[in-house]
């Protein structure tokens, strides 16, 4: 039922394009290789990133900031590019990203000197999600496994982590409420940290 758009000219006509940015894949040519399956459904994005004849990348939905200002600023839009994955990158279908001190202060300026933005921007530290693709040194997470990570750029659909910042989340922990854990608790480690001069 997914044909509304071909391949063929990309060398890949066993692959065609549903509404809704589905990939829908059959027959693969030998020597393809996928982030997930070798058959069936999937998102644009969870294709490994050598795969040289897919081209075009999906876009995503994203809070982006275009200049310094207040919360009027941030403005949501639905056509912006999907972070690109490297071979230590996880990429999170993000739940939930959280809001902290640094995020308003970065919004409005304040900081500038110190953290200077590149517009456009997409602020957030903090994001909870399912793993949508790995690159292709990632050992210990897969495609679905729930996480949390402290990361920059959270407020997107999507976010690119690198392995060394994701971490499992454990069951029982709701994804909603673990994207206020991240960068709380590096704060916590540091407080506990200087307070009583823990040494290495």
């Amino acid at each position: 039922k997914s044909s509304r758009r071909s391949f063929d000219s990309l060398g890949c006509p066993a692959v065609t394009q549903d509404d809704c940015g589905f990939l829908i894949v059959r027959d693969l040519p030998e020597g393809s290789t996928l982030s997930r399956q070798t058959q069936g459904s999937f998102c644009a994005s969870e294709l490994k990133a050598e795969q040289a004849w897919i081209s075009e990348r999906v876009a995503m939905k994203a809070v982006v900031l275009h200049e310094y200002g207040g919360p009027e600023k941030l403005q949501f839009e639905d056509n912006v590019p999907e972070p690109q994955i490297s071979g230590n990158t996880v990429l999170i279908a993000a739940a939930a990203a959280s809001v902290n001190p640094i995020d308003w202060k970065l919004r409005a300026g304040i900081v500038q000197k110190v953290f200077p933005l590149t517009f456009p921007a997409i602020l957030g530290r903090d994001v909870s999600g399912v793993v949508r693709a790995v690159g292709a040194n990632v050992k210990h997470f897969k495609v679905g496994d729930r996480v949390l990570a402290l990361s920059n750029a959270t407020y997107a659909e999507l976010v690119a982590v690198n392995d060394s910042d994701v971490t499992h989340l454990p069951d029982g922990v709701e994804l909603v409420d673990a994207a206020a854990i991240p960068l709380i608790a590096v704060t916590g480690d540091q407080l506990v940290r200087v307070a009583t001069s823990v040494q290495k």
